[in-house]
């Protein structure tokens, strides 16, 4: 906080403040039906039986996987012309395996664009759209730098650094990287 900031007073001041999940301006993104991949992976979050993932990174896919596992019907929707695109080569092919005998489906080349009373509006890269029925929405469409709070912290110290996330969010072994790199030069 401010207040230990001001009352330590140190030297130097590493600060890893993280990232939040990243909300689309979306018509329907604040119903009750529609939640964070964070907020199921942290166990904070009931899900219908039918969910809709919007977001095919790793992200979303262990989210679909994690659903999948507790006997819900999973189809993640991707922008991109394939799912887990940022997950290791040889993770990627069991996961996709695992995905085509577990019957989790994926929509590629679509976005969510709205989320209604009955589910979502995909829209796909040639711009036709349908509507897609589901009980929840969980978004998993990446972070975005939390910094609010490090530039409050910042102004009573002559040297500070930040690492991790805030600084964009990547993956956890980047971060130890950076945080190491910081602590041996300080």
């Amino acid at each position: 906080t401010e207040e230990t900031v001001k009352e330590i007073r140190p030297e130097v001041l590493v600060l890893a403040t993280g990232a939040s999940p990243l909300i689309p301006d979306l018509p329907g993104v604040h119903e009750d039906s529609v939640t964070t991949a964070w907020d199921v992976l942290g166990g904070k979050a009931e899900v219908g039986d039918e969910v809709v993932v919007a977001g095919g990174g790793t992200v979303g896919c262990k989210t679909a996987e994690l659903l999948f596992s507790k006997g819900k019907k999973v189809t993640i929707v991707e922008m991109l012309s394939d799912i887990a695109h940022d997950t290791d080569p040889r993770d990627r092919l069991f996961m996709l395996e695992r995905f085509k005998k577990y019957g989790i489906k994926s929509l590629t080349n679509s976005k969510v664009t709205e989320v209604t009373e009955e589910g979502v509006v995909i829209e796909d890269s040639k711009g036709k759209k349908r509507e897609i029925a589901t009980d929840t929405v969980v978004l998993a469409l990446g972070s975005i730098p939390s910094r609010e709070k490090a530039k409050n912290l910042t102004m009573n110290v002559s040297s500070s650094y930040m690492v991790g996330d805030c600084v964009a969010p990547r993956k956890i072994y980047e971060a130890i990287y950076e945080g190491y790199r910081v602590g041996s030069r300080i």
